[in-house]
């Protein structure tokens, strides 16, 4: 999860072999800056913990998006908000 220069967060689902591209993600929100959330911010404001982070069911105020790349996987696991649990699924092609 990011937070922008302008105090508001961004949750962004990618596969775990990949890292987020800084750049393309700030042009993309068009922000200057970003910066991680902290464990804490995570907490106050989604109500779940690092790497239990579901990206459904989240306060209205976290935009959430999606890394284009996730169409290439047949099955994906996202967060239950439960720390060691997680939901599978068969992707179905839609977005």
């Amino acid at each position: 999860m990011f937070r922008t220069d302008a105090e508001s967060y961004v949750l962004l689902a990618i596969a775990g072999s990949n890292k987020a591209d800084w750049g393309v993600l700030r042009k993309h929100l068009n922000e200057r800056r970003l910066t991680l959330a902290d464990p804490s911010q995570v907490a106050e404001h989604t109500g779940y913990v690092i790497g239990a982070v579901p990206p459904l069911a989240l306060p209205e105020s976290i935009r959430v998006l999606a890394d284009e790349s996730l169409k290439t996987y047949e099955k994906l696991i996202i967060g239950s908000g439960v720390l060691g649990y997680a939901f599978g699924f068969k992707w179905c092609g839609y977005v």
